[in-house]
Parts: C-alpha cells; structure tokens; sequence
C-alpha cells in the first residue's frame, strides 16, 4: 500500500501528465512501409508466412502476372496496432508518406476503419510534393514551427 505522500506524487505526476497532453500534446509521425506495415509484390510475398496481412493493388509497380486484381501483399508490422492504440490515449498522430494516395487510402482502410485515429494524411500526392516523390518530408506541413520539439518522427529512411 502507498503511503498518502507517495499517493499525492503519483496522482499529482498523472494529473501534470494529462495536463500536458491536452494543452502540449506529443506529435507522432508516421510513414507507413517499413514502420507500420511491409508491402511486398505478389506472388513472392506468398512466401512470408502470416496471417495479418491484406492484399491490394500498388499502382507503382506493374499488374498482377494472371491480370488479377492485386499486385502487392501488405503485412501489418508486429505490435503496430497496440503502438497506435496507445499513442492515442496522449498523442496526436499524423501520417506523412511518400506513397501515392490511393495506396495509402487502402492501407489506412485496415489501420483506421473510423479515420478518426490520424489528424493528418499527407502523401506525395498532395501539394507539398508535386506528385513525386520528395528527396525530404517539412514537418511544418503537419505541425506548426513552435510545435516541432514535441513532434516523434518515425521513418525507415533519413
């Protein structure tokens, strides 16, 4: 059992915890392949053995072989969900892609049904990257200058 002074710390810590993550709140980024999910061309993708995955089509890379539907198996990367989840009790969350915007369109269907968990969806689609992919991602297209020391960026490249 805590005693009323260890008490005190804890629910003072929790109350200056919540209160800083409603009037401060953590900035989380995500790119999508390689963080939150793996996308990899079919039919050599029937070889990672798994049973989260979607299969969908890329439009990067060329049609499926058989003229089939779907050229590309995406996997959910290992504790992903439980990582969104999470960050959603005291962060805001933002994706910033350079995939295209139909491709993340269809991931984002799997990992936001609601499309209530993310604030903002960029890809390379829209203005900031002229429909190409960009050589670097300006975080202030997401968040305010003042507001970058408390911006997570999380991406497989530099």
């Amino acid at each position: 059992m805590l005693s009323r002074g260890t008490a005190a710390l804890v629910a003072a810590g929790g109350a200056r915890f919540a209160y800083q993550a409603a009037r401060d709140p953590l900035h989380v980024v995500w790119d999508l392949d390689s963080t939150l999910i793996s996308s990899q061309l079919l039919p050599d993708a029937e070889r990672f053995a798994s049973r989260d995955y979607f299969d969908q089509f890329d439009d990067d890379f060329p049609p499926a072989a058989a003229g089939g539907p779907h050229n590309t198996r995406t996997f959910h990367r290992p504790w992903a969900a439980l990582a969104l989840g999470a960050l959603d009790v005291f962060a805001v969350q933002h994706v910033f892609t350079a995939a295209q915007a139909s491709y993340t369109a269809n991931v984002l269907a799997e990992l936001d049904p609601a499309r209530a968990r993310f604030r903002r969806v960029l890809t390379r689609d829209d203005a900031w990257a002229g429909g190409e992919n960009p050589r670097a991602k300006d975080l202030t297209h997401l968040v305010r200058e003042d507001e970058l020391r408390r911006v997570v960026f999380f991406d497989d490249r530099l």
